[in-house]
C-alpha cells in the first residue's frame, strides 16, 4: 500500500465566521439549511447554492449564540465570502 494517497479528511477546510444578532436569518436565507430552528452548539450540514439552484459549495455551520462558524468542505472559499458580502446589508446585522 502506498503512502503518497492523500484522503480528504486529511485537508485543512477554510472557516469563515459570522457575528451579528441576524447571522440566523442571514445563513437561513443563503443556505438550504432551516437555520432557524437549529439550537446552539449542534453542526448542520448544507449548501449554497446559485440563484439557478446548481451548489456552489457545502457546509457544515456551527451555531454560538449570535456567531456562526461556517466550514467550507468543498467550493470555493473566495467566492463563499464575497458572495455573502455582497448580499449582506445593514439591517442584516452581520459581519463576516
Amino acid at each position: 500500500m502506498s503512502d503518497s494517497h492523500e484522503f480528504i479528511w486529511d485537508s485543512n477546510f477554510p472557516l469563515v465566521r459570522l457575528k451579528g444578532n441576524g447571522v440566523r436569518a442571514f445563513l437561513n436565507g443563503q443556505t438550504t439549511a432551516d437555520c432557524l430552528t437549529i439550537s446552539e452548539k449542534n453542526i448542520i450540514k448544507t449548501c449554497w447554492l446559485t440563484p439557478t439552484g446548481r451548489v456552489k459549495a457545502i457546509l457544515e455551520i456551527y451555531f454560538d449564540q449570535d456567531c456562526a462558524d461556517v466550514l467550507v468542505l468543498s467550493g470555493n472559499y473566495e467566492d463563499l465570502v464575497s458572495g455573502f458580502e455582497k448580499v449582506i446589508f445593514p439591517a442584516d446585522d452581520v459581519q463576516v
